[in-house]
């Protein structure tokens, strides 16, 4: 997974590149956190690099960041609260419903938003505790560091409370919609340590969920343990190294890009 160079504060980008790996003992710089917001109001708003609007229905959940207010651009009186957040913990489900397209346009960036004058349709809500990822890491979990989202399976929990599981597709989702291979509604969360139960009523292809009832709402488990570790890889591609969390999902190592040591 590539890092792609858009160094803005208000954009979630993913990173894995091809390079040596070790194992790092010091905390690693995490991407710029965003705060969750719940849209007040339906909206519009751009994807990034593209003319293509897509819609933010009422009471939808996102993850991102609001700055300003700005003085306007052609009216100063009249302020700008700009929002951009990321696209890649929206259900698949709410997309297709809400007619987004199903391929980005050249030059375009599906999995986040532009910057665009919407934060005023946006009130602040709380974290949803069920959210897969910590704070300042990506929300897509790999298998490998050098798998990419772009082509390679990946996992992730949606804003509104699902599991989403990815595979492998021939050709890049970079300019696609994200369409999960399977997903299930997460019927309880529980949390004790660092470890982290979902269950679901049914089992999700890709995740190695474990059936603990045969019938009822909590019949399959993903337990999720954060093994608080950091490794560190430096691509090619670049001088300076990148950060990756260590999981594990049932009994499989997972990765997450938390950073990187630019100075």
């Amino acid at each position: 997974m590539r890092v792609h160079g858009l160094k803005s504060s208000l954009l979630l980008l993913g990173a894995v590149g091809l390079g040596l790996v070790a194992t790092v003992s010091a905390a690693a710089d995490s991407q710029s956190d965003h705060t969750y917001y719940r849209a007040n109001q339906t909206f519009r708003i751009q994807l990034y690099g593209s003319s293509q609007r897509v819609t933010i229905p009422q009471g939808t959940v996102v993850k991102g960041q609001v700055s300003g207010p700005f003085p306007g651009l052609t009216d100063p009186a009249k302020t700008r609260l700009e929002a951009s957040f990321d696209l890649l913990t929206v259900n698949y489900q709410l997309k297709v419903k809400n007619g987004w397209p199903k391929k980005v346009h050249a030059g375009g960036v599906g999995k986040y938003t532009a910057l665009n004058n919407v934060g005023r349709y946006l009130t602040a809500t709380t974290r949803p505790k069920y959210m897969l990822e910590a704070k300042g890491e990506m929300p897509a979990f790999t298998r490998s560091m050098k798998t990419s989202i772009w082509t390679g399976p990946w996992v992730t929990v949606t804003t509104d409370g699902y599991l989403e599981s990815f595979g492998t597709v021939k050709h890049s989702r970079q300019r696609t919609e994200y369409r999960p291979q399977a997903s299930a509604k997460i019927t309880k969360f529980t949390q004790k340590g660092t470890h982290r139960y979902y269950y679901t009523k049914k089992a999700v292809k890709g995740l190695p969920t474990k059936r603990v009832a045969t019938h009822g709402k909590y019949q399959y488990r993903l337990t999720v343990t954060n093994l608080k570790k950091t490794k560190l890889q430096t691509p090619k591609h670049q001088s300076y190294a990148d950060y990756y969390h260590v999981y594990k999902l049932g009994k499989q190592t997972y990765y997450t890009y938390a950073g990187n040591a630019e100075s």
